[in-house]
């Protein structure tokens, strides 16, 4: 998205969403369909249609069932990838990166709150936006890419970097 804006001298919506529609919603698909007919032929009496939750982006997809609980990442990108252009068109290059790391913060204090909430309740840490946290690091790492490149240590500051927030 920022070597397209950098390239074009703008985002450019169209382009970007049509990859990514391609990039998760047909392997999405390609998923799910085939596993609704193996459970709709050999479970005849079990409720497949929990499996198509995550194509409809539900945001507690990670607790759905059990045949697409790993999704949740996939969903949980798409619904990044939905607001995070959105946010980079309207804000001025220079409050950009200010802007992610306060996202990140946010992010991971919302996730702690999630953590609270699901322990207290008993249960999983289901909905989506607990888990935002590494996709708003990685933006934030890809916005800081052209400083980090102005250091004479960059070779081992991506390293360290990673190694940091994992």
């Amino acid at each position: 998205l920022l070597r397209d804006e950098e390239r074009d001298g703008a985002i450019q919506f169209r382009r970007f969403y049509s990859r990514q529609a391609i990039r998760y919603f047909l392997p999405l698909i390609g998923y799910l369909v085939p596993l609704a007919f193996f459970i709709a032929i050999h479970f005849p009496g079990a409720d497949w249609r929990p499996v198509f939750r995550p194509l409809l982006l539900d945001p507690s997809t990670y607790c759905v069932a059990e045949s697409v609980s790993h999704l949740y990442s996939l969903v949980l990108q798409i619904y990044f990838w939905l607001a995070w252009p959105l946010i980079l068109k309207l804000l001025p290059r220079m409050q950009r990166l200010p802007i992610a790391i306060s996202l990140g913060l946010l992010a991971l204090t919302w996730n702690a709150y999630g953590q609270i909430v699901a322990n207290r309740q008993g249960t999983c840490l289901g909905r989506i936006d607990y888990f935002f946290a590494p996709l708003v690091f990685g933006s934030y790492f890809a916005l800081a890419e052209t400083e980090l490149k102005k250091l004479a240590c960059w070779r081992f500051a991506l390293p360290v970097a990673i190694a940091v927030v994992t």
